[in-house]
């Protein structure tokens, strides 16, 4: 039996009342999942006879799609072993005995015992108006106890909410807030995390429930851990499988959550629009909160024959990942890019099929941006957010080159019908400081500037927004349509005023003719007021009787400077002064 498996009658009694109470037609149209059995129905059927015959399926795969997972020990030793691990223990050796590591992924917890490193709760509206949604239950899944004192985190089920603002058959959302990680006694590092909504219709089933197991390696020489999960099953309880629907249009989705510390730097995702928010709770956990609208993600699958439709595109077996039928590419990858141009003309430029996905998903450390690496390697809070819709997409920080911030997206030109263009979003959102570490910048304001471009150096776009508030950088680009594009974001600032000063070489005698070197010196400082507002000459004297020849000295000077930056505001005056080294000198200040 599973390590916190529901079996219990009581358990399955509760299971069918979340069925009969939703008032959830058993006849309703499911949100398309590739991996769902009833994938290679009619409608599909035809991949299924070309795997038969020796076509490869490719998948692009989506992100957090999974709601079920485990926590294994493995050991050091030879042979390895691999054991399931619902309890840790002091030692971090599951009651093993063994040295070795404990790793992973969790499905965080509702937070009610548990207070950190778990989903504190959900809202689901609109853009103008948001309303909590009530928890109901916790899904069935692995249970894993963590120690919250070291940042190890609990594990259970996807946590079951119901709100009053309805998706396309019911009000019944499901939030999986998974971490993956890695302890042994040195510590515990967390390396991945992602948190999906899903819109969710419980229905009556049959199916097993998901186990987590260990497993020879394909080659019988090893261990490795085994997931046998009911894709098609949002959550499952004995008796009763959650299917995935659809956000209805204009839906805004909040999920607040509290999470490690160590869960920061730069998340992507799938959303619109997105809001984020940090607040510490302690110096090891902080409240987040994020906020955005779902967006239409165009999927692909498609069956592929190198040589008949083109050149081996897809690589070798050991390459790539597999799951089933499925040769599989991640849609945020810059493979899944490549796999999607190569096959824009075996598809027609057009997609399989579309989901609204509301998702982010953290970004690791050693995927920084190019030469802005310093400014976005930060991982002790949050730095920002990039989410698109696009099928494919770079799935790093913007990489900052040749003066902007450049992502790589692509995706078909056309929806599943063929016909209707699929327009694309884009939006960044990034702390002020870290966008002025990028490019030098001081605190001053910045604007921006944002271009979609095609391959063929167009650019396309219908929206883009631009603001700064809180100390967050917003940027956004909406509605341009795919192919392959490169997002481009051009931050620039104006130039700040800054005190500047030069003393020009001494006039000798009488004279109140600006020397050469004297308009160099003048010309020099000039250069440095783009952003002043004002500007002084003062020409110092000793005698009494010098002061009128003191006071043309200084309008010479000022008369020459005001030529070269007409903008500022000049004024000039003679003072007298005991100190002979000053004697014939002029000085100019701006500012």
């Amino acid at each position: 039996m599973q390590p916190g498996g529901i079996r219990s009658t009581l358990a399955t009694l509760f299971a069918v009342a979340l069925v009969l109470t939703s008032g959830i037609s058993a006849q309703a149209t499911d949100a398309w999942r590739v991996k769902d059995p009833n994938f290679f129905n009619p409608k599909f059927g035809a991949f299924n006879v070309d795997y038969n015959n020796g076509r490869d399926i490719i998948l692009i795969e989506e992100e957090a799609e999974r709601t079920f997972d485990a926590v294994y020990h493995e050991t050091q030793a030879v042979p390895q072993t691999v054991t399931l691990c619902p309890d840790p223990g002091q030692a971090l050796d599951c009651g093993t005995s063994t040295s070795g590591w404990v790793s992973g992924t969790v499905v965080l917890p509702f937070c009610g015992e548990v207070v950190e490193n778990c989903v504190n709760g959900l809202e689901v509206g609109t853009s103008t108006s948001m309303e909590a949604a009530s928890y109901l239950k916790t899904g069935y899944g692995f249970q894993f106890k963590g120690n919250p004192a070291i940042g190890l985190p609990n594990g259970s089920g996807p946590s079951i909410f119901e709100s009053n603002f309805k998706h396309t058959d019911g009000n019944q959302y499901v939030v999986a807030a998974l971490l993956r990680f890695w302890a042994d006694q040195r510590g515990v590092t967390p390396y991945d995390f992602s948190v999906r909504v899903f819109p969710v219709s419980p229905r009556s089933s049959t199916l097993p429930l998901s186990e987590a197991s260990v497993c020879e390696t394909p080659d019988g020489k090893g261990l490795r851990q085994c997931i046998d999960h009911k894709d098609e099953c949002i959550y499952q309880f004995e008796g009763v499988c959650a299917y995935a629907q659809d956000f209805v249009p204009n839906t805004r989705v909040k999920v607040a959550l509290k999470l490690s510390n160590n869960v920061s730097g730069w998340f992507r995702g799938r959303l619109k629009d997105p809001s984020i928010s940090v607040s510490p709770i302690t110096n090891m956990y902080s409240n987040v909160e994020v906020s955005g609208e779902p967006v239409e993600v165009p999927r692909l699958v498609s069956t592929y024959v190198v040589g008949q439709d083109g050149p081996n595109i897809v690589g070798a077996p050991n390459e790539n990942a597999h799951g089933g039928p499925f040769t599989i590419f991640k849609s945020a990858s810059a493979r899944g890019i490549e796999i999607v141009n190569g096959l824009r003309d075996v598809v027609k430029d057009t997609a399989t099929a579309v989901n609204t996905v509301w998702m982010i998903n953290s970004i690791t450390a050693d995927q920084a941006a190019g030469n802005a690496s310093g400014c976005f390697a930060d991982r002790s809070r949050l730095l920002g957010i990039v989410t698109t819709n696009a099928m494919a997409y770079t799935g790093t920080v913007p990489d900052y080159s040749n003066g902007y911030l450049s992502y790589r997206v692509a995706g078909m030109h056309y929806m599943p019908d063929g016909k209707t263009e699929v327009l694309g979003t884009y939006d960044l959102v990034m702390r002020s400081d870290v966008a002025r570490c990028v490019y030098g910048f001081s605190k001053a304001p910045v604007s921006a500037t944002i271009q979609v471009v095609g391959t063929s150096g167009e650019e396309k776009v219908s929206t883009t927004i631009v603001n700064e508030r809180d100390g967050w950088l917003k940027l956004a680009a909406y509605g341009f349509t795919f192919s392959e594009k490169e997002v481009r974001v051009t931050l620039t600032q104006a130039p700040q005023p800054k005190k500047v000063s030069a003393n020009l070489a001494k006039f000798s005698g009488k004279v109140t003719k600006l020397s050469s070197s004297q308009r160099s010196a003048i010309e020099s400082l000039m250069s440095q007021t783009e952003a002043n507002s004002v500007a002084s000459c003062t020409a110092y004297f000793v005698k009494a009787a010098d002061k009128k020849i003191a006071e043309v000295r200084a309008k010479a000077a000022c008369t020459y400077a005001q030529g070269l930056n007409p903008k500022l505001t000049f004024t000039s005056s003679a003072k007298q002064t005991k100190t002979k080294s000053l004697d014939g000198r002029v000085s100019l200040v701006s500012q």
